[in-house]
């Protein structure tokens, strides 16, 4: 993989910066649905969400350094975009769909005309990584569903839910459900950095069976194809605010003044910046290195994913956590950007799985993986998960 931008990289890079400058401050209670509606028309019109599909598939991309490219410009203005994440998950499950009714769903998403959310998460898994409860019993020519999502990204204004669900002979599936069905029903709510989400709850919602978009190992593996480009869409973007926390900061200093000359002068605090940018480069680093495993094998994508997601929400919270600190009471107030990207890096920890999650799930990779912390061989050494 290249670290050097290409022309169209950098055209897509300058697109970003000018739409988030131009996109309308939120006000404090986040997004409405209409103005969430309007941003996602934005993304598409800029071919955002097309970048997550290959081209052969209707898309103009699909490349993982470029997705990542995109999330770490997004995450400067974390509180002013739609969750890239949720476009990113949808657009991997979509990608390679053959049926009319999904490939109709995938040109909504890249023409903007369609909101997609992933409901893949549930009450006792929040982070959506063990076997679903949710069933999906056949029913004629289709299936009934039956059970409960949580933390659905976007889920109260989606048009249609890509739904995890176990089948009776203990296989995955993957459905798409328009929440417009018959018992389904949402409850939305904000999380602490007013991202909006849904709690679903299925009741015998039925669907019919070309609602299936894959079943068996084939959906397992797209269910995780899907995750790992998610998970490492969130850690570039949690670079981003890491890079933002820290120009926020620089400025701050730089204009505040105490005994007649600025902050920035005195060398201990020049020292503290100094080690939120080393920290900031390190973290960028264990992301290049795992958007490099993506084009691996699902194995390597699965350990890539979970290490750099340890990686990069431990340095999040800390280098935000310390760009806070130095900007004193201001810092925490709502209407400045610091600590809209504090709590976005909070929520972050929590969102597809936390530290916790992914150091039990990396413990039980055979014992022929490597060492773990040596950043530049992610992916080339990785062994197995557990499945």
């Amino acid at each position: 993989m290249h670290f050097t931008l290409s022309n169209e990289q950098a055209q897509i890079r300058d697109s970003v910066a000018r739409m988030i400058e131009a996109v309308t401050e939120l006000p404090r209670d986040g997004f409405s649905a209409e103005s969430y509606a309007r941003t996602w028309g934005v993304f598409a019109g800029l071919g955002i969400a097309g970048l997550c599909i290959e081209e052969a598939n209707g898309g103009f991309s699909g490349a993982a350094e470029d997705i990542m490219l995109l999330a770490c410009e997004l995450g400067r203005a974390p509180m002013k975009t739609p969750r890239f994440e949720t476009i990113v998950m949808a657009g991997r499950l979509l990608a390679g769909a053959a049926s009319g009714s999904a490939t109709g769903w995938r040109d909504g998403l890249i023409a903007g005309e369609a909101q997609i959310a992933v409901a893949f998460a549930e009450g006792d898994d929040p982070a959506g990584l063990s076997a679903p409860t949710l069933t999906a019993v056949p029913d004629g020519d289709g299936y009934r569903l039956l059970g409960e999502k949580v933390l659905v990204i976007g889920g109260g204004t989606a048009d249609c839910l890509v739904v995890s669900a176990i089948l009776p002979s203990g296989e995955l599936a993957l459905l798409m459900v328009e929440p417009s069905l018959p018992n389904v029903q949402r409850a939305d709510y904000r999380l602490a950095d007013t991202t909006p989400v849904a709690d679903v709850d299925f009741r015998a919602v039925r669907v019919d069976s070309g609602a299936l978009l894959a079943r068996g190992d084939a959906a397992q593996t797209l269910l995780d194809d899907a995750r790992a480009f998610a998970i490492m869409a969130q850690c570039a973007a949690d670079v981003g605010g890491m890079a933002e926390a820290i120009s926020l900061t620089i400025e701050h200093l730089k204009t505040r003044q105490q005994f007649g000359r600025t902050l920035a002068e005195l060398q201990v605090l020049q020292h503290r910046v100094a080690d939120m940018f080393i920290a900031t480069n390190n973290a960028r680093s264990s992301v290049y290195a795992a958007t490099a495993a993506l084009s691996g094998a699902p194995e390597a994508r699965r350990s890539a994913a979970s290490r750099c997601k340890i990686a990069i929400a431990r340095a999040s919270k800390a280098v935000i956590g310390e760009a806070l600190h130095l900007h004193g009471g201001i810092g925490i107030t709502t209407e400045y950007p610091v600590g809209h990207l504090y709590r976005r890096a909070l929520v972050d920890d929590q969102l597809l799985g936390d530290v916790e999650r992914h150091l039990a799930m990396l413990t039980r990779v055979d014992s022929c993986t490597d060492d773990l912390a040596d950043a530049g061989t992610i992916g080339e050494k990785a062994c197995a998960a557990a499945a």
